[in-house]
């Protein structure tokens, strides 16, 4: 079983950011973010301005983006 966890992103999170965008071929969504880690590792995540999201197309990111939409809607 996956460790999931979920946090606001910070400026050491930017590398990751744009590696997502580039992973998903979308532009980086605006901060602040919302960054879902999967083992560690970045796998997603979301704009909490515009709600758009950027995921690891490689790798199963459903179930996480769904886990981002949750904990942004329960945060407004």
């Amino acid at each position: 079983m996956s460790e999931i966890r979920l946090s606001l992103a910070g400026r050491s999170d930017h590398a990751a950011l744009e590696r997502l965008a580039i992973l998903d071929e979308r532009s980086l969504p605006p901060a602040p973010h919302l960054l879902a880690l999967r083992d560690g590792e970045p796998c997603a995540a979301m704009s909490l301005v515009t709600g758009e999201v950027v995921a690891d197309p490689f790798r199963r990111t459903a179930e996480v983006v769904e886990l981002l939409r949750c904990h942004a809607a329960a945060s407004r």
